[in-house]
């Protein structure tokens, strides 16, 4: 932000407002007094509506998923090595939402050139969520997890702590499961860039049945999300191009039921895991881990 007289200084800039380089009150009609007027504030723009379906999505969309039986990992060390990929369904308010969104903030800044939201993800059905994951087994009956991917603006860092409460000669084996997610989604339209930013926690109880080299599970969890969404978009006035910034929050839950068929080839350390998840929400998932156990 560029240095002005202190009579310019004591008007009230709108939050959310960068001046541009070089910018000089003087050249505006009516000085920065004029100015303010025209400057929009984006948080009165954003839907409201738009925040919830975005934070919906990507909150619990982006929650950290397991991959893991309900048993303790019972390999030499109890170490898992893995690769995911989930695909998160998008559902149909996220798109109304970002269409929203756009008709909101073309309105506030004038712009014509940006015409749908609802394309910034390529009209795809679901977003697929890349992750590598290590699993490591404490005793005979607990286990931490971590997953983390980053790629320029996309980051998801996330974990679990499992606790086998019940694990019989004959029958299933019982565990709960507690697991948390920080993710940071940019999401690219045109002359707009639009960040989410989300925390999830879910509570899970799952029951498994290890046959052989296969582990079969079923889950129930609560998925618990809130975020913020941060628009940039450019404003010229008068030759000048201003950065305005607006911000919204939201929260977000569901039930989730899940379940998955874990294969483990102990001879060679293969470890194969498909899993597919039903929410309340409106976000399912499906989706696999590749890796290797010692």
């Amino acid at each position: 932000m560029c240095a002005f007289s202190k009579s310019a200084l004591a008007v009230n800039i709108p939050p959310g407002v960068t001046l541009p380089p070089g910018f000089d009150p003087s050249q505006i009609p009516g000085g920065l007094e004029g100015l303010i007027p025209k400057l929009p504030n984006l948080n009165n723009f954003i839907p409201q509506s738009t925040t919830d379906g975005v934070i919906k999505l990507i909150g619990l969309g982006t929650d950290h998923r397991s991959y893991e039986s309900a048993s303790p990992l019972g390999t030499n060390i109890g170490l898992d090595l893995g690769a995911e990929v989930t695909l998160a369904k998008i559902p149909e308010d996220f798109e109304k939402g970002l269409d929203d969104l756009i008709t909101s903030i073309n309105l506030a800044t004038g712009n014509t050139e940006t015409k749908s939201g609802s394309t910034a993800l390529g009209n795809i059905p679901a977003i697929p969520v890349p992750r590598l994951h290590l699993h490591k087994g404490i005793g005979q009956s607990a286990g931490l997890g971590l997953s983390y991917i980053r790629y320029k603006d996309y980051r998801i860092i996330g974990g679990e702590i499992k606790v086998v409460v019940a694990q019989p000669e004959e029958g299933l084996t019982w565990s709960a499961r507690l697991s948390y997610s920080n993710t940071r989604f940019n999401i690219p339209l045109d002359k707009y860039k639009i960040l989410i930013k989300t925390q999830t926690i879910t509570p899970q109880i799952l029951a498994s049945k290890r046959i052989d080299f296969a582990d079969p599970y079923i889950g129930v969890g609560y998925q618990i999300s809130s975020g913020n969404l941060d628009i940039t978009v450019p404003f010229t006035y008068q030759g000048y191009t201003f950065q305005l910034d607006g911000k919204s929050k939201a929260k977000a839950s569901g039930l989730i039921a899940f379940t998955g068929l874990a294969f483990r080839a102990d001879v060679i350390g293969l470890a194969l895991v498909l899993e597919g998840s039903y929410s309340s929400a409106g976000v399912h998932t499906l989706g696999t881990k590749v890796g290797f156990s010692f």
